[in-house]
């Protein structure tokens, strides 16, 4: 059949009328003219017949069943089946009539059929658009949400780094201060120790040297020591005087300049020529 419906010119053949869905075979009959009938073939003579048509909801299957010498045929127009009652033998002239009468009668519901299932596809289809809509939404949402939990847990790894750096500067710079608390008291009690190692500076005296010290900064002190006093001590003087900030630096006398290092420590003024007075002035170390 077609959409609407067909008519073949055929001789009269027993057929079986099945459910296209569930196969099942609900009679037997014939086929005669293109159309479908149940029971026994009627004689070749027409006979007195009736029509009743019934608009039934769209249906895939073909359903026929038997009531006496009544027929049942289905037609299909688009997807809305017309089901026709008609008795007695019809040409297909006749029928072909009878079904184009059926048709124009029906035309209202099928228009209004058809216009209900264009708006049921059209309301199907605004609903898989707002589905798809209302998906891609979601969609996007999510990843504004990924990428703000990514923003925040990046936030959150950078302030931890910064809280991080910043304790392990506080730490560095506690330390820096305590070395420098602690450097600064060691050279405090070094200047008091050797202070204190010196003991009482002598009066002048045959047996007592003058000595002058002159310091980068263009500073100038003096003291008199023990012509017995070693070279020794002469450090220890300038050690505690606190005025440099250095601890590597050599005594370097002017006239003649000779420098006083560390093998001359354990030598006295008087052995090295520096008594009754020297002058000296103080040389870093590289």
């Amino acid at each position: 059949m077609t959409n609407e419906f067909s008519c073949l010119s055929s001789p009269i053949s027993t057929t079986a009328q099945t459910d296209l869905t569930s196969k099942k075979i609900f009679d037997r009959g014939f086929e005669r003219g293109g159309l479908y009938y149940f029971g026994e073939p009627p004689p070749s003579h027409p006979t007195t017949s009736g029509l009743q048509a019934v608009v039934l909801p769209a249906s895939s299957s073909y359903v026929y069943r038997l009531e006496g010498r009544k027929s049942v045929v289905i037609v299909f127009n688009y997807f809305l089946p017309l089901i026709m009652q008609v008795e007695g033998t019809k040409s297909p002239e006749e029928m072909l009539t009878i079904l184009q009468r059926v048709l124009e009668e029906s035309a209202l519901i099928l228009v209004a059929t058809r216009l209900d299932s264009a708006k049921r596809r059209t309301n199907m289809r605004l609903r898989e658009e707002q589905d798809a809509a209302y998906r891609a939404t979601l969609e996007a949402d999510q990843a504004k949400g990924r990428q703000r939990k990514e923003e925040q847990e990046w936030l959150a790894r950078e302030a931890a780094e910064a809280e991080r750096k910043q304790k392990e500067e506080e730490e560095a710079h506690e330390r820096a201060a305590c070395e420098a608390t602690e450097k600064k008291a060691a050279l405090a009690r070094m200047r008091e120790e050797k202070t204190f190692s010196l003991g009482a500076e002598p009066e002048k005296g045959p047996d007592v040297t003058q000595v002058l010290v002159r310091f980068p900064t263009g500073e100038h002190k003096g003291r008199r020591f023990q012509s017995t006093a070693t070279i020794q001590s002469l450090y220890d003087y300038v050690d505690s005087l606190g005025c440099l900030e250095v601890e590597s630096y050599s005594l370097v006398s002017n006239f003649p300049s000779v420098v006083h290092g560390p093998e001359k420590l354990y030598l006295s003024l008087k052995e090295v020529g520096l008594h009754p007075q020297a002058s000296h002035f103080v040389e870093f170390n590289s």
